[in-house]
């Protein structure tokens, strides 16, 4: 019976502790923080506190024995991780004043913890996070068996234990404390506007916008993903919250289901480099930079709009190549009705970027008034007022959306803290430094490459915080500026949840479409083209991260969107008609043209690109015809159509 009873309150008190915890990073937030390894050292106890209740071992079903073992189970790991941490932010002082000495008592909590923390985040994010944690801590143990230059001398447990547990270059490090400080307070914001209606109004105005251009539920798609993303960060979060809507849009209208949800993918990805919100990643870059996080937001704008202007080029060309049209009238909600029953959801977001631009080093606060303003501009009406329940609701759901970058950022910790530790970081950056010559191109080559092979197993942290650790002090070191360095390392962390063989994004929208992940995958690379293309540009051109004149600014980003505008028109080889082979060739030449920074290669590619536009148009198309336009009326299931204005618990 107590087994039982455990598990029917669970979810209970889950709920329970989810709200606490967002009480608490509020409170903090509000009358000012702890000192940083106590702020740190409760927000993950609250973590792994909810980890342990939200996805226990003893399922339902199970056997008796099963239930009380799984069950027992869960409890020592809630009461180790509840200890281990707890020690930390009562102890903080004195263990500051023994200056690294680690006592029996401290080395035992320590395993505890590294224990606690790695079956917590296998059980959030999977196998490779842990896996790829478990073998730094063994080449810190051992790495003294290893010949050449990555060898060391042995570290004993001790040692190690105290680095990771003890020391502000371990679990308690930068990555915790932006996922302690302001990075759950953006989260919290992020959910109070999706919960007060802020979702359906992204969707809906989406659809009045798009919803009649050619191929229309793919370019909702682009823009609703967009405007959900830029406030929830999440790639996985953004496909399922706008693809269970958008792709059936999309394969009714005609789109292959493999297309359909590779558009989703590649979309709801753009979310991680979207501003104003982006990802838990930009946080920890503005922190590591020692930048407002504004700084981040504004470099990233440009590419960010670069990314979703080629997809959105993409699937126009696609959309003519396969003759489709739009939406009819009665599919879309009206964009007025949209603007004056939803319309002024869009105030706090509006606010929350202007306070990021009068209040850069107050993030924290700048969030939690944003937080406050939704819950005010909601109440003008009756459809999006929140009362007592829908605010409960959305700080426990604040808990469980901040829950697994919690634990990925201190799992993280884990492997920033062995590198600092052993030198890896030194001794990787020579070998590289050694295989690439010296070549600028070489080295964001082979960074380009390890971005991608990180994470298709890992998180975007920690995949960004290694390469920012192993192989940012040798691009720095080529001249190139940090922001750039930092940038080029977060886009290919993020395009990799859409490039196989592991593309969690791709494989998240491959099973609402029903279609193939790995043929999604592949087809979801080839759309997000621009996001592996984008990065190279901006580091050679520093113009593109709003770095430089005004007049620079402006002409890069003008050239470098023609240059994706004709790539896009190259890889579909269609434009307004379809392309021959020797066309497509030019249009790929000029896209290579207008994205190099150089201004003269800039200029001929626009020459060529006003040459072929003439051809394409008047010399060229004698005996073919443009595409026709696809059939004017498509049915929609009824459970598709859309109504403004009704907010909704």
């Amino acid at each position: 019976m107590l087994i039982k009873t455990f598990n029917l309150d669970r979810y209970f008190w889950a709920s329970l502790v989810a709200a606490l915890w967002s009480i608490f990073q509020l409170y903090t937030g509000v009358m000012g923080e702890l000192s940083s390894i106590p702020q740190r050292a409760v927000h993950l106890a609250f973590a792994l506190t909810l980890l342990f209740l939200v996805r226990p071992m003893a399922r339902s079903g199970q056997s008796r024995v099963r239930g009380w073992i799984g069950a027992l189970v869960d409890a020592l790991f809630l009461l180790g991780g509840l200890a281990s941490t707890l020690y930390v932010a009562l102890y903080h002082v004195a263990i500051a004043e023994r200056l690294g000495k680690v006592e029996p008592w401290e080395m035992w909590l320590g395993l505890v913890l590294l224990i606690v923390l790695l079956e917590a985040t296998r059980r959030s994010v999977g196998w490779p996070l842990p896996l790829v944690s478990l073998i730094f801590i063994a080449y810190a143990l051992w790495g003294d068996l290893l010949p050449g230059d990555l060898g060391h001398r042995a570290y004993s447990v001790e040692r190690v234990v105290g680095q990771l547990y003890l020391m502000t270059e371990g679990i308690f490090g930068v990555a915790l404390g932006v996922s302690a400080g302001f990075l759950y307070l953006f989260v919290a914001f992020s959910t109070f506007l999706k919960e007060s209606g802020g979702g359906e109004f992204f969707n809906n105005l989406a659809l009045g916008l798009a919803g009649r251009a050619r191929g229309g539920p793919a370019k909702i798609e682009i823009i609703s993903s967009g405007l959900f993303g830029c406030i929830s960060g999440s790639a996985i979060a953004n496909v399922v919250g706008t693809g269970s809507f958008t792709i059936p849009l999309m394969k009714r209208l005609g789109y292959p289901p493999h297309f359909a949800a590779a558009v989703e993918a590649v979309s709801s990805t753009g979310g991680v480099i979207m501003p104003p919100i982006m990802g838990a990643t930009a946080f920890i870059m503005a922190e590591l930079l020692g930048v407002p996080y504004l700084t981040i937001a504004r470099a990233a704008f440009i590419p960010a709009v670069l990314y979703y202007f080629s997809l959105f080029c993409m699937i126009h060309f696609r959309a003519v190549k396969l003759g489709l049209r739009g939406l009819q009238d009665e599919e879309i909600p009206p964009l007025k009705t949209t603007l004056l029953s939803l319309g002024h959801l869009m105030i706090p977001l509006v606010v929350l970027v202007y306070l990021l631009v009068r209040m850069p080093d107050s993030p924290s606060t700048v969030a939690i008034w944003g937080s406050v303003l939704i819950i005010l501009v909601a109440a003008l009406r009756p459809s999006t007022r929140m009362g007592f329940r829908r605010i409960w609701a959305c700080l426990v759901e604040t808990g469980k959306a901040a829950l697994d970058v919690a634990l990925t950022c201190a799992c993280a910790g884990i492997i920033v803290g062995v590198v600092m530790l052993t030198g890896l970081g030194i001794k990787l950056a020579g070998f590289i430094t050694h295989i690439s010559a010296g070549s600028l191109l070489l080295v964001l080559i082979f960074t380009a490459l390890a971005s991608l092979v990180l994470g298709m197993g890992l998180p975007i942290t920690p995949a960004y915080l290694i390469l920012v650790l192993i192989v940012g002090p040798i691009i720095n070191d080529l001249g190139i500026m940090p922001l750039a360095t930092h940038m080029f390392m977060l886009y290919f962390g993020a395009i990799s949840f859409i490039t196989p063989p592991v593309a969690l994004a791709a494989y998240a929208a491959a099973v609402i479409a029903g279609s193939n992940p790995f043929r999604t995958g592949f087809t979801a690379s080839r759309l997000g083209i621009a996001g592996f293309l984008v990065p190279f540009a901006f580091v050679a051109n520093p113009a593109l991260l709003m770095v430089g004149k005004p007049g620079e600014i402006v002409a890069a980003t003008i050239f470098t969107m023609l240059g994706v505008m004709a790539l896009a028109a190259g890889l579909e080889g269609v434009f307004a008609r379809p392309l021959s082979l020797m066309e497509r060739l030019v249009f790929l030449t000029v896209a290579v043209l207008l994205i190099l920074p150089d201004l003269k290669s800039s200029l001929a590619g626009l020459l060529l690109l006003l040459l072929v536009f003439w051809w394409h148009y008047f010399g060229g198309h004698a005996g073919r015809k443009f595409l026709p336009d696809g059939p004017e009326k498509r049915e929609l299931p009824g459970n598709l159509k859309l109504k403004a204005g009704t907010g909704g618990e």
